[in-house]
């Protein structure tokens, strides 16, 4: 599970950190759905990647 995870935080981009999040849910949802449900209730906030026009980097 945490190698998913890591999948999750370390992803490239956006749509490398979606397919992951997709298997991640493939591979848990039915063993482990709390956690599924959380990762994708969470996603939002996962995927926003922080941008050079970011208020951090103004």
């Amino acid at each position: 599970m945490k190698k998913h995870l890591a999948e999750i935080w370390n992803a490239e981009d956006v749509d490398h950190a979606r397919r992951a999040v997709k298997e991640f849910e493939a591979a848990y949802g039915i063993k482990h759905s709390k956690a599924v449900a959380k990762v994708l209730n969470d996603l939002a906030a996962l995927t926003s990647l922080p941008t050079a026009t970011s208020p951090a980097f103004t």
